[in-house]
């Protein structure tokens, strides 16, 4: 459309409603509002000028983002399972020999069949997710011991002393003597 021309509100309605449906199928604004004779400048000063037509654009960007959550969650489900079962592609290999203009000539053509192993990280990470009752990420240490102190109020500050040297010096961790 040309600068300037004054378009009625019903007409500028079809404009709208056009330049949403085109964005919800994929297309940019800047694209999608062009396609429909209008810029994208045009377009927004639409949106700001009208509060229905505002609601519509801010209910179709939130339609666009979730319906773009929903198809990368897609395809990211399908390259997971892809890395937890492996997949098969076909190798195509020519075999050819020079002839006499120089050209290669094509004597047979071999078409492989290639399997990718599943990645077990991908499987690990599946399965900590799925199940994670009986695959868990976590590392523990179980230390049990028994202390008795029973008897600890009858022995002498000197045997405790030694008794923890002796078991520094198993351990290695007594401390260092300054040279």
């Amino acid at each position: 459309m040309k600068r300037g021309v004054k378009i009625p509100l019903k007409e500028k309605k079809e404009i709208f409603d056009k330049v949403i449906s085109n964005y919800l199928e994929g297309n940019t604004i800047e694209s999608s509002a062009e396609s429909e004779g209008i810029s994208e400048r045009t377009f927004n000063n639409w949106v700001n000028e009208f509060a229905e037509f505002a609601e519509i654009y801010k209910k179709a960007k939130e339609d666009y983002k979730e319906k773009f959550k929903q198809e990368l969650k897609a395809k990211a489900l399908t390259s997971l399972e892809k890395m937890v079962t492996g997949w098969d592609y076909y190798e195509t290999q020519e075999e050819g020999i020079p002839g006499k203009d120089g050209k290669i000539k094509t004597i047979k053509t071999v078409r492989k069949k290639k399997h990718v192993l599943p990645v077990p990280s991908a499987v690990f990470f599946t399965l900590t997710n799925i199940d994670p009752e009986n695959w868990k990420n976590i590392q523990t240490n179980d230390i049990r011991g028994k202390l008795e102190i029973d008897n600890l109020n009858k022995v002498s500050d000197e045997d405790l002393d030694k008794r923890i040297k002796e078991l520094e010096s198993k351990v290695g961790g007594g401390k260092k003597k300054k040279a």
